[in-house]
């Protein structure tokens, strides 16, 4: 009977540690002694930090956009990445990040700007950065907490349009919340 609780364990141990991994360079962050869903990730080669969440490493999900965090010791950068598969499309001028209430927010881009990763034959994935002013933070957030479907949609020759998942929407919350108690400079 040991052997068998032994080995599921061994085996659920192992099943979660493949489905659900996070880098070990990833250092949780704790905030009032309690661990927050948020990994920071130090290059201190560079001196800065990035601080993900972890629904950035849990979802197998190819259309989506997560907030990231960086910062030295004295200035912190709201970054929005949008990664998305672009097999399809190649050639667009504008994201436009949106809700069911009609509020939204629009970046014209560059096709160089992105960012290309060929995954599998046949797969390929594309992600750009956009860095955020404090304003366009505020008005990320307001977008985010008013809306319950949150969408992005790439719009030039063709246009595509991606639904992000309420657990993306709310991690984003998440990271934006955690940027504003910072105290540091934002640049």
């Amino acid at each position: 009977m040991k052997r068998v609780k032994f080995f599921s364990i061994t085996a659920a141990l192992y099943f979660c540690g493949c489905v659900f991994t996070i880098p070990r360079e990833y250092l949780p962050i704790h905030k009032d002694g309690r661990k927050i869903p948020l990994y920071e990730f130090q290059d201190k080669e560079r001196g800065i930090s990035r601080i993900y969440h972890k629904y950035r490493f849990y979802s197998k999900v190819y259309e989506r956009f997560m907030v990231t965090i960086t910062h030295t010791r004295k200035q912190k950068k709201l970054s929005l990445n949008f990664r998305y598969r672009g097999d399809d499309w190649i050639f667009y001028d504008r994201i436009v990040v949106m809700n069911d209430k009609k509020d939204r927010m629009i970046w014209a881009v560059h096709n160089l700007d992105q960012n290309v990763d060929i995954l599998k034959r046949g797969v390929t994935m594309e992600e750009i950065d956009l860095p955020l002013k404090y304003e366009q933070v505020v008005r990320l957030e307001r977008l985010l907490k008013n809306g319950q479907e949150v969408k992005f949609w790439l719009r030039g020759q063709e246009d595509v349009i991606f639904t992000i998942s309420d657990a993306d929407r709310l991690a984003n919350l998440d990271v934006i919340k955690y940027y504003k108690q910072l105290d540091l400079i934002s640049i």
